[in-house]
């Protein structure tokens, strides 16, 4: 591994894992999210917190997702709040956690990467 060189390109992660799925739908333009963990708030449906997994063609963001405040800096509404009277919507927090970068492509869909830890 070089630090000062730029790794990126040398190699792909397989298509199927952020290509949008049709089921999710289809050719939308939304990139495919992966959950890794989700936790509820107590005996709900409405999730807390959650590990996302986004994937590009050639690099992974391990973010986890919390549900915040909506005052403050750092946080978005989803979905935007659009215009007066809009229902109240909850805010996030996202924070990455890893970056994977594909450093090289080996048999047997085996990969090379470059893991950066954020704090």
């Amino acid at each position: 591994m070089c630090p000062a060189c730029d790794c990126r390109g040398y190699c792909s992660f397989p298509a199927f894992l952020y290509e949008p799925s049709v089921t999710t739908g289809g050719d939308d333009g939304q990139q495919r999210v992966w959950l890794s963990r989700v936790e509820y708030f107590r005996n709900t449906d409405t999730w807390h917190k959650r590990k996302e997994i986004v994937v590009n063609d050639t690099e992974m963001f391990v973010s986890m997702r919390i549900h915040a405040s909506c005052s403050g800096s750092g946080y978005e509404r989803h979905p935007p709040a659009t215009g007066p009277g809009a229902p109240a919507v909850p805010c996030f927090r996202q924070d990455i956690k890893y970056h994977i970068v594909c450093i090289s492509e080996e048999s047997d869909m085996k990969f090379r990467v470059q893991i950066v830890h954020r704090k």
